[in-house]
């Protein structure tokens, strides 16, 4: 949601402009996304505002691995990125274990355990029986864009990374020291992924997000 980069982004200069990309509903459902073909759709865009360098990028979650292939295909065309960070991104392998205990995690910080469980079940019913046609189509991209995210896998990045770390959020942080070849900054943000992207998250000097 892009909205979600409204408070980070007014507390930036006037002179570094801030452009959210987001993914736009039935594009994917056409065929099976992947955050590999994403990040080149989302390139494209990036290149109609700003075509060189330098870029800073940022992602959370599914859009962290977003952020990472961008910042990827950034370098590998010569452009510099002189930031990357990725807040509670995907990437590492987990096993569906471990990938429904931080589901079940968050959903119970909000409240919402019981109606995640019973969304979770109705639509599995609804897929067995009609397929993807018999899902609404928000629910159908959901599912699709939760299947692209749980494939991906991070490969190793020759640049740096900042790693933004939020309350529930598992992804071992060895595990991205071995990706960011260029050095990894791991950063603690306290509360929740959504709390760390309002105020007062993004405001002070000791938050992770405030801007520089």
């Amino acid at each position: 949601d892009a909205v979600s980069f409204g408070a980070l982004s007014a507390r930036l200069d006037l002179d570094r402009p801030c452009y959210a990309l987001e993914a736009r509903l039935g594009e994917e459902q056409a065929r099976t996304p992947t955050v590999e073909g994403l990040a080149a759709a989302y390139l494209e865009e990036i290149r109609a505002f700003q075509p060189q360098g330098p870029y800073h990028v940022l992602g959370w979650c599914m859009g962290g691995g977003i952020a990472l292939e961008l910042a990827r295909r950034l370098r590998q065309e010569g452009q510099e990125v002189a930031v990357l960070a990725l807040v509670n991104p995907i990437g590492e392998p987990k096993s569906s274990a471990r990938y429904y205990a931080e589901r079940a995690y968050l959903a119970g910080r909000r409240g919402t355990l019981r109606v995640l469980a019973t969304r979770f079940l109705r639509n599995t019913v609804q897929g067995r029986k009609g397929g993807a046609a018999a899902l609404d189509a928000r629910t159908a991209f959901i599912i699709a864009m939760t299947a692209a995210s749980r494939r991906y896998v991070a490969m190793p990045y020759d640049g740096a990374i900042d790693l933004v770390r939020t309350d529930g959020y598992y992804s071992a942080e060895r595990f991205w020291a071995a990706v960011a070849r260029g050095g990894l900054t791991s950063h603690r943000a306290r509360g929740t992924l959504a709390a760390a992207m309002r105020p007062p998250g993004v405001d002070g000097r000791t938050s992770p997000l405030a801007p520089a």
